[in-house]
């Protein structure tokens, strides 16, 4: 048996996201979550 024959290929096919450093991603994250959240507050209101 190979030590981590498949999870070191998902593993590698994911890049880490430490690797890049992309505040653009970081914004569109944040703005994801704001959205998400009002979408949350409209449905339970």
């Amino acid at each position: 048996m190979r030590p981590g024959g498949r999870h070191t290929f998902s593993f590698r096919s994911q890049p880490p996201p430490v690797a890049v450093p992309a505040p653009g991603t970081l914004t569109l994250f944040l703005s994801g979550l704001v959205l998400l959240g009002f979408a949350l507050q409209r449905r339970i209101a």
